[in-house]
């Protein structure tokens, strides 16, 4: 688990955050889902979250054919 993108990216922001931040990342991917169904969810349960940033990983050899 700590070895994952968002542990390891929450860490990395964490180490050079100012005293007294903090930051969360949270994984909302899920496998086979494409970008259109990362929308819905974003606007029906990530939004619930506030975010300050959103980081879409996108990749070219399924997520073209799953979008389209």
């Amino acid at each position: 688990l700590e070895q994952t993108f968002g542990k390891v990216l929450e860490a990395a922001l964490n180490a050079n955050a100012p005293a007294g931040l903090r930051y969360e990342a949270v994984n909302a991917g899920v496998s086979g889902w494409g970008t259109d169904q990362q929308l819905l969810w974003l606007r029906s349960e990530g939004a619930k979250y506030q975010p300050d940033l959103g980081l879409l990983a996108f990749f070219p050899g399924n997520d073209f054919q799953n979008v389209s």
